[in-house]
């Protein structure tokens, strides 16, 4: 398995958001997202199928957790479709709030939180 590194800016880089969107052709996994209004939105967290299973899903949702809090997030949310990952958000003690049907049509879409700080 390659080293994997964690790089966390204060704005999004066109340079690495493109390299997730694409699929991280050149990096396995990595996580999306941004901070407002004492929220933190997971906006895309990707896994390469060579490292699916090893905990790193799990490693990176606990380092934007810890960085919610650094930035004094008292929440995250975030959306995930009926055929990506579910289960393992609510593994992580993630709760659906909301979701929507036939989107994409045949599919859900649901919306999930998790409190990261009172």
């Amino acid at each position: 398995m390659s080293k994997l590194t964690l790089t966390i800016h204060d704005r999004e880089r066109s340079k690495e958001a493109k390299a997730i969107l694409n699929g991280l052709i050149k990096f396995n996994a990595g996580l999306n997202g941004h901070s407002d209004w004492g929220w933190l939105f997971v906006k895309l967290l990707w896994v390469s199928d060579e490292h699916r299973g090893a905990g790193l899903g799990k490693k990176l949702m606990q380092k934007a957790e810890a960085e919610a809090k650094k930035r004094k997030c008292t929440n995250i949310w975030l959306d995930t479709f009926a055929f990506q990952a579910p289960k393992f958000y609510e593994k992580l003690g993630y709760r659906k709030f909301g979701e929507l049907a036939n989107y994409p049509k045949g599919y859900k879409r649901f919306f999930y939180t998790k409190k990261v700080r009172r």
